[in-house]
């Protein structure tokens, strides 16, 4: 049985990829909600090997942050990859010389989507439940990456230091010189694929990151046009997001512009290539459905 991804062709790929100096060093991923991440986030464990990856589950993120600090240096110093739901600041538990990257969402949409998708999540029953408003939603700190997530991950300044609803031009600030550090590359969910292929460039990763939407909003009680983001308590929120998404869109547009009107042909290829990706993996698990409601059948 073929295996998703088996049979894709790599010369797309390869021929991109150039000898890069970067390679050795530890790569991390800030995986800010709603921007496209999970999509990344399964492609890069395909890219990396799975014992040199170090995740940070959402749920748990402060928990496995203290985890990771407290490792013996030679242990934290052999991942290739840490990833997940964490703010800036990893770096200064590794010795070697480290690059972040994330892929970023424009605010009004993220916030809009995040909130369309806590209203069908599990964890948040209260949201559909209650009927809570979207204004509701940010005033009332359900969740605290709504309150500007973008410039606090990026920022490194946590809710600890700077409490829900009180943020203020540190964080854009903040962020701004982390960038201009430390960030080997941040793409936009706009230009995803070219974003993609230019990470794959920069980080020397051994094949194509195929990807898969996940984690996309069941039901969209919410349409971003519907919201008046000129309204003080709902702007408030997204102020330094959008400070720091059009500091970063224009800080890194000149790679993106280049690499697009360099690599059209190679863009287009990696599009249809990875629509046979998903075609593939869609096959996949309806086999594994039919297996296993076959063995079901039979067992009943």
């Amino acid at each position: 049985m073929m295996k998703y991804g088996q049979g894709i062709p790599l010369n797309l790929y390869t021929k991109l990829t150039i000898p890069n100096l970067l390679f050795s060093m530890p790569d991390i991923f800030l995986h800010i909600h709603k921007t496209g991440g999970m999509a990344l986030t399964v492609a890069l464990e395909r890219l990396y090997e799975k014992s040199k990856i170090y995740h940070i589950n959402g749920e748990h993120q402060q928990e496995d942050s203290i985890k990771f600090k407290n490792l013996p240096p030679l242990e934290r110093n052999r991942y290739n990859l840490i990833k997940g739901h964490m703010f800036y600041g990893f770096h200064e538990f590794l010795e070697e010389n480290v690059k972040y990257f994330t892929i970023l969402r424009d605010p009004k949409k993220r916030i809009v989507s995040l909130y369309n998708y806590l209203y069908n999540h599990r964890l948040y029953p209260e949201i559909q439940n209650k009927n809570i408003s979207f204004k509701s939603f940010l005033k009332e700190e359900i969740f605290a990456t709504a309150d500007n997530g973008i410039a606090r991950f990026i920022s490194g300044i946590d809710y600890n230091e700077l409490p829900y609803g009180q943020s203020n031009k540190d964080l854009y600030e903040k962020a701004i010189e982390n960038i201009k550090r430390n960030f080997l590359f941040i793409g936009d969910v706009e230009e995803y694929d070219a974003s993609l292929l230019i990470l794959g460039r920069l980080l020397n990763w051994p094949k194509p990151p195929f990807y898969d939407r996940l984690n996309q909003s069941q039901k969209k009680v919410l349409n971003v046009n519907n919201i008046n983001f000129e309204d003080p308590e709902i702007e408030k929120y997204i102020k330094y997001d959008k400070m720091v998404y059009t500091f970063a869109k224009e800080y890194f547009s000149d790679q993106i512009i280049a690499f697009k009107n360099n690599h059209k042909d190679l863009i287009a290829e990696f599009k249809m290539q990875n629509q046979k990706f998903q075609n593939q993996k869609m096959r996949l698990m309806v086999r594994k459905l039919k297996l296993k409601f076959s063995k079901l059948i039979h067992n009943s």
